[in-house]
């Protein structure tokens, strides 16, 4: 059975982790829809549009992964808020 990573500290326990636990972890914050809503309705609520949200979410996602490995992450609010 595929495990679902449900809190921040699973996500960033199986992104520090790397290899497939990255992979599952990353791939489990991209498919949060409620998640990418949230930063598309940001960007257009401060003159952006769809297109814009999306690839603000993308590259959120990119740097989360980058900050948890490179130990940047202070972990003061929810994934949710970082991104």
């Amino acid at each position: 059975m595929k495990r679902i990573l449900k809190t921040d500290n699973e996500l960033i326990e199986a992104i520090l982790a790397g290899g497939a636990q990255r992979q599952v972890a990353i791939r489990e914050i991209y498919n949060r829809d409620s998640l990418r809503q949230k930063v598309i309705r940001f960007v257009k609520a401060n003159s952006g549009n769809e297109h814009d949200g999306q690839d603000m979410f993308h590259e959120g996602i990119i740097v989360l992964d980058r900050n948890l490995r490179n130990g940047k992450f202070r972990g003061e609010s929810s994934m949710d808020g970082y991104l």
